[in-house]
């Protein structure tokens, strides 16, 4: 693990506090686990009660559910309705890979509760990427329930919005939900938190501001390039995150309210312009409290819980370059300057143009084979890409 120096900077959130009735651990609830670094939950899918653990992903396309391919042509029964739309979706490895579109809405169930999402969604290579047969989040369909993510306990819990009481000392705050009009599968639950960020040389930053929540990106707390002010006043306190688009800066504690204090934040600030995303807060800035989504009132309640543990975020093969295209032709725009990337340590720079990038398996990563064009002169090479998990 790298050594980071932690800068005295502190984020005050200005959140309107309620008091309700004191919780006790319920019978009702759904055991989950916090896996590389995702909530892993176990459920029943369909009619078929196929077992399996689903990713629950409150952030991109979460109220829809998605299958891997794979689990889909071992369990065929689960899609009933008619494919209606299909486009490729691109990661960062270069391959394409087909999104499929079902019209058809899925049932999934635990021992207390059972829910359906209104479409269903297959992609290839879903489980190689995030080890899952399927994820999804808080049901588009749903409008009469509070769904809590307990991170004291680890567990999840569905009850009527009617009957219930905000628990005491939580903090209140709105939420809704928007689904994209043009990117369908871009579908997220947003709430407004006013934070001040107070840097070391005295200087606050307010933003009373809407974030996007999501559960399935490891961050504390998330900004857009558009917030330049931020940016720049931080630059001098970055710490370089270990992947291609977007870097980090280090925080002490955060202040809520006028004596809470939350420790171990971090402030992450995109470097990627292409993203269509407001702020957001991820799950290790949720983990700091127990979280109550009310689907009928359009409220979101954060009780602060004793028992937080930052996820190490551990990324996979994301050391490579990030590309950019130009007239037609692909150019390499990013390169993370760290000790482990082999593109870097082979000789590629920022400003090449990728003509081909071919990964094939290995016993333990991947040959890569590259070509690429600079000042006007073709130049291939081989690479080993050995996986490695970059602690950030």
């Amino acid at each position: 693990m790298k050594n980071i120096i932690r800068l005295p900077l502190i984020i005050i959130l200005e959140i309107l506090f309620m008091t309700g009735c004191a919780q006790t651990v319920p019978s009702d609830v759904t055991p989950f686990t916090i896996k590389k670094p995702y909530i892993s939950l176990p459920v029943m899918i369909g009619n078929t009660k196929v077992k399996t653990q689903m990713l629950f992903d409150i952030g991109w396309g979460g109220s829809d559910i998605t299958f891997d391919k794979t689990f889909i042509e071992v369990h065929p029964t689960i899609l009933k309705g008619k494919k209606v739309d299909f486009t490729y979706t691109q990661q960062g490895d270069h391959k394409k890979y087909l999104q499929e579109y079902y019209s058809d809405s899925c049932k999934v169930s635990n021992d207390f509760h059972q829910w359906s999402y209104p479409r269903v969604i297959v992609i290839e290579g879903e489980k190689e990427r995030h080890g899952f047969d399927a994820y999804g989040g808080l049901p588009g369909n749903d409008h009469e329930n509070v769904w809590e993510l307990n991170f004291e306990h680890n567990y999840l819990r569905v009850c009527p919005s009617d009957s219930f009481q905000i628990p005491s000392g939580s903090i209140v705050a709105s939420l809704k939900y928007i689904q994209d009009s043009k990117r369908v599968e871009f579908q997220k639950y947003i709430t407004r938190l006013p934070i001040t960020i107070t840097l070391p040389n005295g200087t606050s930053i307010k933003y009373d501001d809407e974030w996007i929540i999501d559960t399935g990106a490891p961050y504390d707390i998330y900004l857009p390039p558009t917030m330049t002010k931020t940016a720049n006043e931080l630059e001098k306190y970055k710490e370089e995150a270990s992947w291609m688009y977007n870097r980090h800066f280090w925080i002490t504690k955060v202040q809520y309210g006028k004596s809470n204090y939350l420790d171990s934040v971090r402030v992450y600030v995109l470097n990627d312009k292409e993203l269509p995303v407001k702020g957001m807060i991820g799950l290790n800035f949720l983990k700091h409290f127990n979280v109550f989504f009310d689907l009928k009132k359009n409220k979101l309640y954060l009780q602060p819980q004793p028992n937080f543990e930052r996820i190490i975020q551990g990324r996979k093969e994301w050391f490579g370059e990030r590309t950019i295209k130009r007239n037609g032709k692909t150019y390499i725009s990013e390169l993370p300057n760290i000790k482990a990337n082999p593109l870097r340590n082979a000789g590629m720079q920022i400003g090449d143009q990728l003509i081909s990038f071919d990964k094939k398996k290995d016993s333990d990563g991947y040959m890569t084979h590259i070509v690429y064009i600079r000042e006007g002169k073709k130049c291939s090479k081989t690479v080993k890409l050995i996986p490695i998990i970059t602690i950030d």
